[in-house]
């Protein structure tokens, strides 16, 4: 396996090649363990991080110093607009964060991000403020009499011209690199999944079960929309998930999942891909979003369309469609569906997920539910964007209004709140034959 830290390159060769290497991966994943013990990878820790500038004008240089509990497998990646870099790793503790002080920083760096991607992956990344040139310049184990064994990787960074960094650049677009990393990225198959082929060929167990995807959004160093008394979006998301997920279970028929259970990031598409991995029958993502007007409140039911029904649904969805770059790497773009039969397929899910959006509105409003004007919107959010599965996004309000903020965050009115959807998701599904007894 090559490691980054066993390359010896000529001197003229460090700015471009030498990295260009450095993005290969430096090792696999442990296997799935059995329940309830904790991953292998668990076992890494970064204890401590560093920062070290020397150097003046172009000579600049900044030493990034991390310090691990044992050898770590990572891989990295150089990326434009804005510059930084990533390290992937396995699923890591963070033992420095209580003590670190993050409003100081070096002058060559924008800014430092970490965070779990999962639970089997963790990623730190460094914007710059600058293009620059990367060299690993230390990987070695420290040796100290008296304490714990550690390892110390030191990535040195030093200014660039806006050339030879795009230059750079080139090389690893040209070279795939992207593809290297770990990031469970959505990979569309140009099929139908598991449950539409069984619809079509009346192959599927007349006995299973409707099964929907319940999606709470933003999670662990994404939090989402902060409200005026500090809720945030991530947090309310989640807690309502999960008091859905649990009338859910309740309901004969209707087999519910979470796309995270704790606080933890999820780009995107592995939201997605996990709802097609599951054959869902039904998603839906969770927001409480915050905007310019402090006086709109009450919940929005969002179904996917390329064009947008309002500025307001408009601005909404760039927003969130932005999730993907707080973890460092560039947004997911779905392939384009060239497929007739998939076109066809993807017009279906979209009615299939305006039907589902009528129901939701019409029951909301007779249990006098605040709701906005027009609350049936549309937008291109790119979390719906799946070909084959219906597919809605719930604002259960808006935390840039106090009202709102107060609301969504009482738990009495999230269990209202979560016994009305549940009514609503078993209709649905009783509706669409896919459970044998009327709710």
């Amino acid at each position: 396996m090559l490691r980054p830290e066993s390359l010896k390159l000529p001197e003229s060769l460090k700015l471009i090649v030498l990295i260009f290497l450095f993005l290969l991966p430096t090792g696999s994943f442990a296997p799935p363990l059995a329940q309830g013990q904790e991953p292998a990878a668990a076992s890494l820790k970064l204890v401590n991080i560093g920062f070290e500038t020397f150097g003046e004008g172009k000579d600049k240089k900044l030493h990034i110093i991390a310090v691990f509990n044992r050898r770590p497998d990572y891989s990295l990646m150089v990326l434009d607009q804005p510059p930084r870099f990533i390290v992937t790793l396995p699923a890591t503790q963070f033992a420095f964060a209580a003590g670190m002080d993050t409003t100081s920083r070096p002058a060559l760096l924008r800014d430092f991000r970490y965070g779990a991607t999962g639970a089997e992956n963790a990623r730190l990344v460094f914007g710059l403020r600058q293009p620059f040139h990367l060299q690993i310049i230390e990987s070695a184990a420290l040796a100290t009499a008296g304490t714990p064994p550690a390892w110390r990787v030191i990535w040195e960074i030093a200014p660039a011209t806006p050339e030879s960094f795009q230059q750079y650049l080139s090389l690893q677009q040209a070279d795939k690199a992207a593809a290297l990393i770990p990031n469970n990225e959505t990979r569309q198959n140009k099929t139908l999944s598991n449950r539409q082929q069984a619809a079509a060929t009346g192959s599927g167990d007349s006995n299973a079960p409707f099964i929907i995807v319940l999606d709470p959004g933003h999670g662990d160093f994404d939090s989402g929309a902060i409200g005026v008394n500090n809720v945030r979006e991530k947090q309310v998301t989640l807690a309502f998930a999960q008091a859905l997920y649990r009338v859910l279970q309740t309901k004969a028929g209707i087999k519910p999942y979470l796309t995270r259970e704790t606080d933890s990031f999820l780009r995107l598409g592995e939201r997605v891909e996990k709802a097609r991995r599951l054959n869902a029958d039904l998603f839906i993502s969770i927001h409480a979003d915050h905007i310019d007007t402090p006086s709109l409140q009450g919940a929005t039911i969002y179904t996917l369309s390329d064009k947008a029904s309002d500025d307001m649904a408009k601005l909404l969805a760039e927003h969130e469609n932005k999730a993907d770059l707080l973890d460092g790497l560039p947004a997911d773009e779905p392939p384009a569906v060239a497929d007739i039969l998939l076109d066809m397929a993807r017009r279906e899910t979209r009615l299939f997920s305006e039907d589902f959006a009528r129901m939701t509105v019409a029951a909301l409003k007779d249990s006098r539910i605040a709701l906005i004007k027009n609350p049936h919107r549309f937008a291109s959010f790119q979390v719906l964007k799946t070909v084959d599965i219906p597919s809605v996004l719930i604002e259960l309000g808006y935390l840039s209004n106090p009202e709102d903020e107060k609301r969504i965050a009482d738990p009495l009115w999230q269990d209202k709140m979560a016994h009305i959807l549940a009514d609503i998701i078993a209709h649905y599904a009783w509706l669409h034959g896919k459970i044998g007894v009327k709710p």
